[in-house]
């Protein structure tokens, strides 16, 4: 082989390790993006079942409602994207939902939601 034909294998060696390295990286990117956002949806759907939960003590004790007594249920509390357990205790006036990431145990995210109905989520390594 000559020396040219040399040269040509190396650079395509070259370039397609780096394609292959970019693209490991944007998946990954990509992967830690996904995980956030399906946190994020799990979080949401938690709150609405708290809320839901707030309103149904309402109906039936003929007060504004409490998250007392709110447990995370326990089809809810693990999914794809990490576990979901309460943080503190609810009381009548909120309920904070936090979550541990399964793709990297470092990442949580807290959803606070208040009587009010208003939520926020806080992120946290990511």
């Amino acid at each position: 082989m000559g020396q040219q034909q040399l040269a040509l294998l190396l650079l395509g060696v070259l370039i397609v390790g780096t394609v292959i390295a970019v693209s490991i990286g944007q998946f990954g990117s990509n992967n830690i993006k996904s995980n956030k956002e399906g946190i994020a949806a799990s979080l949401r759907a938690l709150a609405a079942n708290a809320s839901r939960y707030r309103q149904k003590r309402a109906t039936h004790s003929g007060e504004k409602g409490s998250f007392s007594g709110f447990t995370v249920p326990a089809n809810l509390a693990e999914d794809d994207y990490g576990r979901y357990y309460l943080r503190g205790i609810p009381d009548t006036v909120q309920v904070t939902i936090a979550a541990k990431s399964s793709f990297d145990s470092v990442w949580t995210a807290i959803l606070t939601l208040d009587s009010s109905g208003a939520s926020s989520i806080t992120y946290n390594g990511w």
